[in-house]
């Protein structure tokens, strides 16, 4: 059981990282919600041009 609340844990610090604020009571779909919208590869490709 340890195991798996430290995958969770590593998750949650993923995501907190990457500016997502979780609560033990938000559903998948309110995380999807929030996640920051990623760049098309093309705009990444051209930037590093």
């Amino acid at each position: 059981m340890a195991k798996k609340n430290d995958k969770l844990q590593n998750v949650v610090q993923m995501l907190s990282s990457i500016g997502v604020k979780v609560k033990k009571t938000k559903s998948r779909f309110d995380i999807m919600r929030t996640l920051p919208n990623p760049k098309p590869a093309t705009e990444n490709i051209n930037r590093i041009k």
